[in-house]
């Protein structure tokens, strides 16, 4: 692979050329879209200063297929699925649940084992923070509202993660708890409290007031003749 990797950056670059007498090159040369580059030369002499790139033809797709054949046996190595990673702008879709779930315990793994390194990290922060603690009481190293007795030294830290979910827009949230009222598996009051992190009274005084925002006004009708006994009554 690395001399697959060495070709590919050979060819995928061009190298510029100066042909001039000696006397004739400048001494530093700028190259860039803001940069002029000036040739003087002798008009008497024959051969005219020539400057250049030697393009080696670069192959592009070449280089692509490379790149996703280097990182299709990286993630083999890993015991992941190449196709996880696509630079075709594809997805590839389950056919079914059991096929889906499949293919997540991979990722299902790398989070436990990343569950596994940061309660060890988190742990061992803690008795940093213990140690400073307790060394700083007194003292005006320590806030005011940290100032406490000497933490245990039998004292711990648990850490609780939350489970793996699946990534989901406003709209799929909004539609998936429509689709809970409407079957009766859960309340109005509930899904206020989940899309909008309420609490439950919380929830409640707002669901109060986008019922009664729907409330229509009350139209006030009367019998017919009425209003015209009202127009003449009026008239006098």
């Amino acid at each position: 692979m690395s001399d697959t990797n060495q070709i590919v950056m050979m060819q995928g670059y061009s190298q510029s050329y100066l042909i001039a007498k000696d006397d004739l090159i400048p001494d530093n040369i700028q190259l860039g879209p803001n940069f002029i580059l000036k040739l003087p030369f002798d008009q008497a002499d024959e051969q005219k200063p020539e400057f250049g790139f030697a393009n080696p033809g670069s192959d592009i797709a070449g280089a692509i297929n490379y790149m996703e054949t280097y990182l299709s046996s990286f993630l083999t190595s890993r015991g992941l699925d190449p196709s996880i990673v696509s630079g075709k702008g594809q997805i590839q879709k389950a056919s079914s649940g059991v096929q889906k779930y499949l293919e997540m315990i991979d990722h299902f793994d790398a989070s436990r084992t990343d569950y596994s390194t940061y309660n060890h990290a988190e742990k061992q922060i803690y008795k940093v923070i213990k140690a400073w603690h307790d060394g700083a009481i007194g003292t005006d190293l320590l806030d005011k509202k940290y100032q406490s007795s000497v933490i245990a030294d039998d004292s711990e830290v648990m850490i609780n993660f939350s489970g793996p979910e699946m990534l989901q827009t406003e709209k799929e949230k909004v539609e998936l708890w429509n689709t809970k009222v409407e079957a009766g598996f859960t309340s109005r009051l509930k899904a206020i409290m989940a899309l909008e992190g309420l609490e439950e009274k919380e929830a409640a005084e707002y669901l109060k007031e986008v019922d009664e925002s729907e409330t229509p006004e009350p139209v006030i009708t009367m019998p017919f003749g009425e209003e015209d006994a009202d127009q003449e009554e009026r008239s006098k």
